[in-house]
């Protein structure tokens, strides 16, 4: 192949690997979670928390706040009985399981508004 195409096509993996890099560290994510505080304007950087996003912020969410929380149990009751949180909503585990969910690892070495950001990205 010709090396300055090969040099080419690595500058948008690049470009968006240094995007998703300066995100993460700021913290900044695409997620509706401001609607749950009392200013939901208070995080926002562009637009509104939009309600539609129901599945990701009214459960996901908060239960992988519970989970960092919780010191990312393997386990807990949550609704009806107890369950697996590696398998419940994909939640980070402090787990062997997390070597093939590498995108929930972040919880486990960032702090959290840094990994969540990471993980949207």
């Amino acid at each position: 192949m010709n090396e300055p195409l090969a040099r080419r096509a690595l500058l948008p993996v690049g470009v968006a690997l240094l995007f998703v890099v300066v995100l993460s560290a700021l913290g900044v994510n695409g997620s509706s979670i401001g609607l749950l505080r009392d200013d939901p304007t208070d995080s926002v950087v562009a637009f509104e928390p939009r309600a539609i996003r129901g599945d990701e912020w009214r459960v996901r969410t908060p239960l992988v706040v519970r989970q960092v929380t919780n010191d990312f149990e393997r386990t807990d009751t949550v609704a009806v009985g107890t369950h697996d949180m590696g398998v419940f909503s994909d939640l980070p585990t402090a787990s062997l399981d997390l070597l093939i969910r590498p995108l929930s690892a972040a919880y486990l070495v960032l702090p959290q508004d840094q990994a969540f950001a990471f993980e949207w990205w």
